[in-house]
């Protein structure tokens, strides 16, 4: 295994990410396949309670970060969403602006697209996977295997949510919040993954 290297300090302390879906599948001992859908479900081990649906939301993100072979940056992806919108795929914020599960900005990653293409999961987890693909994605997708699933989501938000308090200054709280939710929604132990 390659040595880990180090993040930024205010990353470091600040981090969580998804790819743990993917190492667990690849990982786990014996038995037999199981659908990333039970998976994203089974790993569920963290103290925050989620409704069923917004388990619904965890599984949709899931699959469609693993369909765009971004699995491994789901978990970051769904911290980053409930921080976003509570996985309410139907949550506006910025006086109607920011729609659906990663607050989709009319003037912003929701350009072009209506308010029902917005509150729609799935069009709203796609638009998110386009950034990630494109170059404002290139230093989340050059984390992978470097950072664990606590740092990606913070790298996530900064990136992908441009959140405004997610800047790298020491004040921007954010970036922890996010993280921690990584451990509060998967369990400490999936939160210190670096998926490969």
């Amino acid at each position: 295994m390659p040595p880990r290297r180090s993040l930024d300090p205010v990353v470091a302390g600040a981090l969580a990410s998804a790819g743990f879906l993917a190492w667990y599948m690849a990982t786990r001992p014996g038995g037999s396949p199981v659908t990333l859908v039970q998976e994203a479900q089974a790993v569920l081990l963290g103290s925050r309670t989620l409704t069923p649906d917004q388990r619904a939301m965890v599984d949709l993100i899931a699959r469609e970060f693993a369909a765009a072979g971004l699995g491994w940056l789901a978990v970051a992806a769904v911290a980053n969403a409930y921080r976003e919108s509570a996985l309410n795929p139907i949550a506006s914020g910025d006086s109607g602006e920011s729609i659906g599960l990663f607050q989709l900005y009319s003037h912003g990653a929701g350009e072009g697209m209506s308010v029902a293409e917005r509150e729609d999961p799935a069009q709203n987890t796609r638009r998110i996977i386009e950034i990630v693909q494109g170059g404002d994605g290139a230093p989340v997708r050059a984390a992978r295997g470097l950072a664990t699933n606590a740092e990606l989501a913070s790298l996530f938000a900064h990136h992908i949510e441009r959140c405004a308090a997610c800047g790298w200054n020491a004040g921007d709280s954010d970036l922890a919040v996010r993280a921690g939710l990584v451990t509060e929604i998967y369990g400490s132990e999936i939160a210190a993954v670096v998926p490969r």
